[in-house]
């Protein structure tokens, strides 16, 4: 859409809600050119016009094609770089110093707080869990929802505006239905159907706004299972309500530069591990990529969420692999 577009209707609208919220696609999609338009890594606005952020999307989920796996299934040195940048927000003017980051003008988009939309799936593409049955083989079923909650943790625990899938709380899912369009861009489940889908071809639904409500209606089904319940429901509450009870992912650009701080960047290993400060309180986040336990001394902090299903998750002073966790300074 035209910039003087967009513009005009943020003026208006703004003067009968204030508080109004808006964001978009800011992709190349039109025969506008780029100047005139709001484009990711391109253009620029003052208006808390937030930018769908596909950087953070693909970092954490892979890419749309299934050829590149995100980190929620294995350490990718690409996706991390992308994800490091994405922690703060995606901001410019962030001083990374030495700690490995992706420095392109599309991963650092952000002027201002406001431009950033983050997200890990949304109504294009395919779901988290989805993503996760198609590819990913030999995973248990506990195993499948640690890294679905990892996932989560990466995108929830980032600066800026967050946006979230109706679904996610109960394992969203977009089982195939041949009878709608684009049957092509499905993919083959690699594991038993838990939840008695009866998706055409044991397949799942990538893009699917050509198809039915079987394939997109909420499956509220699933939360008749009482690990869904237990360990997803209750674990998008309490990740929802750390995020809008404090003020450590909710930051303006002056105060991520100043209370954001990397500690451990290291793209080989797939660790990372930042502090943030806010209000006397200082915030440990440490994630785990990689296929080993990440040894850490963690006697001076408590845990407020972690991905792992685990009672004593940081046992002998361990993150488990493939495990993220949130660590409130004692």
């Amino acid at each position: 859409m035209h910039q003087e577009t967009i513009n005009e209707i943020a003026f208006e609208l703004r003067k009968i809600k204030p508080d109004l919220i808006l964001h978009g696609e800011a992709w190349p999609f039109s025969d506008l050119e780029y100047q005139k338009s709001y484009i990711k890594g391109t253009t620029f606005n003052n208006l808390n016009f937030a930018y769908f952020n596909d950087t953070i999307r693909d970092a954490i989920k892979g890419d749309e094609s299934h050829s590149n796996l995100g980190l929620y299934v294995e350490n990718n040195p690409e996706y991390f770089k992308r994800y490091v940048s994405s922690i703060v927000g995606n901001l410019k003017d962030y001083d990374f110093q030495n700690f490995s980051h992706s420095n392109g003008e599309y991963d650092l988009f952000v002027t201002n707080e406001g431009m950033n939309l983050a997200y890990s799936h949304c109504h294009d593409g395919a779901t988290l869990w989805d993503k996760l049955l198609t590819s990913t083989k030999n995973l248990s079923f506990e195993e499948r929802i640690e890294r679905y909650r990892q996932a989560l943790i990466l995108s929830v625990a980032t600066n800026g505006r967050q946006l979230m899938l109706a679904g996610t709380e109960l394992l969203q899912t977009k089982p195939l239905d041949q009878s709608g369009m684009e049957e092509h861009r499905s993919f083959e489940s690699h594991y038993q159907d838990e939840f008695n889908e009866n998706a055409d071809q044991n397949r799942y639904q990538d893009n699917s706004y050509k198809t039915t409500d079987y394939t997109n209606g909420l499956k509220w089904q699933h939360l008749k299972n009482p690990l869904v319940v237990k360990d997803v429901f209750e674990f998008v509450q309490k990740l929802n309500y750390f995020r809008n009870a404090t003020t450590f992912f909710r930051m303006s650009k002056n105060e991520v530069l100043k209370n954001y701080q990397f500690e451990l960047v290291d793209s080989n290993q797939g660790i990372i591990v930042f502090t943030i400060c806010s209000q006397e309180q200082k915030l440990k986040v440490i994630h785990n990529f990689s296929d080993s336990n990440f040894n850490y001394d963690l006697s001076n902090y408590e845990i407020v969420l972690t991905s792992s299903l685990e009672q004593d998750a940081l046992k002998n002073n361990q993150v488990k692999a493939h495990s993220s966790v949130l660590l409130l300074q004692k």
